[in-house]
């Protein structure tokens, strides 16, 4: 939705650590919606480092619900 759009695009520039910001969102979102169970993933790759991989799983998902694994 454009909501989120403009949420996200509002940590654009915010001067943090990726996982922090990671982390930020994940807990936000959490907080506003309120889901019973939210999932998100932050990947980043910067110019002459290895990559990064931060998630946040809040809640616990729904009995019946695949989801894939986290690890590499």
């Amino acid at each position: 939705s454009k909501s989120l759009k403009l949420f996200l695009g509002s940590i654009r520039n915010h001067a943090a650590f990726h996982e922090d910001c990671t982390v930020g969102i994940g807990q936000r979102l959490f907080d506003e919606m309120k889901p019973k169970w939210l999932r998100i993933g932050g990947f980043l790759v910067s110019r002459g480092g290895g990559p990064r991989e931060v998630f946040l799983e809040a809640g616990g998902p729904p009995p019946g619900v695949w989801g894939p694994g986290q690890g590499g």
